[in-house]
């Protein structure tokens, strides 16, 4: 099962618009319609090709997989690679038709893939815990209590065990003086004084047991006494640790709601003396100029954070929807930089090197598009005349003169970029080629040739397309 999303693309209009939000890994169908100044683009001869720039900075150019339904009205659908929906982030698509020597790309639309949540596991907070402590604490102290109320008839039952103990003492004294006295009665006299001295040893023993099973008892009592205090004075810890933990977030939640609130207006203040965290406004075009050192003519809200001695600053502007950042680095204001939207400006022709004994008109509207993540793209068109194929190379095809052709890019990358050379040779009919040497940062060499090893062929118009991408 697949999903399939309509969109609409005007290749002469960019509309910024929420992005798409899809599904990562979903098998995703994109059903573009394309038009021109709001009337349907025509499709025939066109060969589509798809880039997309992954949130992970990786790039995906898919070919298969694009259908072209309708040419007139300007359809086709586009099968997305499953690499194109692997990462979870903000995707960013462009589409190229390829027609003829005429090429042409659509403008940036963004695609958000919404990430899967299987596998994932809840987590819970430590305030969540506070009536379950609470309940804890007072199960605490009513077993507390109730060992109290123990300990306290133990002691009681001591106390009366005692007393039995000292009154048998007692009675043992008086069976003695009873048996002393019976002496001198006679013998039945002493033998019954001697039964009753046995009884009342009988009864001292029976209370001295009592007395002693009524001290351990007690002793088991107050060790349960013991561990109900332990048990209780660890959930109060316990309690006072969630207690902290509840305020810090409350306090948290207060610091950020204090840095996100509206602080002032700025008026006529300069920025760069702008550092304390929060969210400024500026009402009022005018104020807004280079001397005050903003990035833009145009009025806006200044956002402001702070760490440690280092400052940022995020200007949105209101007139002309677009996104500045800047930073503070040791303790100077670094130039402002856009954020949002991509930069796109043309160039004027760039002087390339080619063999002597040709002309040539170099690179004329040459597009140069800088993209927020530090990437950029090239794409532009150099025409060389009255080229001549007059070197045969020995597995027949016809080469230029003694040197390779270097077509130098308007603006240099700062690595290695990826490079597109496709050459539309002369009118002779035959298949042209270009042979690439080397690609820099600034330029991309190589020479074109022709399969043909009859006469020598002279093209009056050569015109090579160049499409170049990496990191600015």
């Amino acid at each position: 099962m697949k999903r399939t999303y309509p969109i609409s693309l005007d290749l002469y209009q960019s509309i910024q618009t929420a992005p798409l939000s899809l599904k990562q890994n979903d098998s995703t169908v994109l059903s573009l319609t394309l038009l021109e100044h709001g009337a349907p683009s025509h499709l025939e001869g066109c060969r589509p090709i798809l880039y997309v720039k992954k949130s992970d900075l990786t790039l995906v150019i898919q070919t298969d997989g694009i259908s072209i339904t309708n040419a007139s009205t300007g359809c086709l659908e586009i099968d997305l690679d499953p690499q194109c929906t692997a990462c979870a982030g903000c995707a960013r698509f462009e589409l190229f038709l390829v027609k003829e020597q005429e090429s042409i790309s659509s403008y940036v639309f963004d695609i958000l893939f919404l990430p899967n949540l299987e596998g994932q596991e809840p987590s819970e907070s430590a305030v969540d815990f506070l009536p379950q402590l609470n309940e804890a604490i007072l199960e605490g102290s009513q077993l507390k209590d109730d060992l109290s109320d123990l300990v306290g008839q133990a002691g009681e039952a001591e106390g009366q065990l005692q007393s039995a103990a000292e009154n048998a003492q007692k009675a043992a004294d008086r069976a003695n003086q009873a048996a002393e006295a019976a002496e001198s009665i006679g013998d039945e006299a002493i033998q019954t004084a001697n039964q009753a001295k046995e009884i009342a040893q009988q009864a001292k023993n029976t209370a001295d047991s009592s007395a002693s099973d009524s001290s351990t008892a007690l002793s088991t009592a107050q060790e349960a006494q013991q561990t109900a205090n332990s048990i209780a004075s660890q959930a109060s810890d316990a309690q006072e640790t969630a207690q902290s933990a509840l305020e810090t977030v409350e306090e948290l939640q207060s610091d950020l709601s204090y840095h996100l609130s509206l602080r002032s207006e700025l008026g006529t203040t300069d920025l760069d003396t702008v550092t304390s965290m929060g969210i400024y406004t500026q009402g009022y075009s005018s104020n807004a100029t280079a001397e005050r050192h903003y990035p833009d003519t145009s009025a806006g809200l200044l956002q402001v954070m702070s760490s440690e001695g280092k400052f940022y600053q995020i200007y949105y502007t209101q007139n002309t929807s677009k996104v500045f950042w800047r930073n503070s680095y040791s303790s100077a204001w670094q130039p402002w930089c856009q954020i949002y939207p991509a930069v796109t400006h043309q160039t004027a022709k760039k002087t390339s090197i080619c063999t002597e004994g040709q002309s040539m008109t170099g690179m004329l509207s040459c597009t140069i598009t800088q993209y927020p993540d530090g990437y950029m793209s090239i794409d532009g068109t150099c025409t060389w005349n009255n080229m001549n194929f007059n070197q045969l190379h020995t597995d027949g095809r016809r080469i230029p003169l003694q040197h390779s052709i270097s077509i130098v890019f308007p603006k240099t990358f700062s690595e290695i970029p990826s490079v597109i050379v496709q050459q539309i040779g002369p009118d002779s009919g035959t298949s042209p080629l270009w042979i690439p040497i080397s690609v820099e940062k600034d330029r991309v060499s190589g020479y074109p040739s022709i399969w043909n090893s009859g006469e020598d062929i002279t093209g009056s118009e050569v015109l090579f397309h160049v499409s170049a991408f990496g990191k600015y």
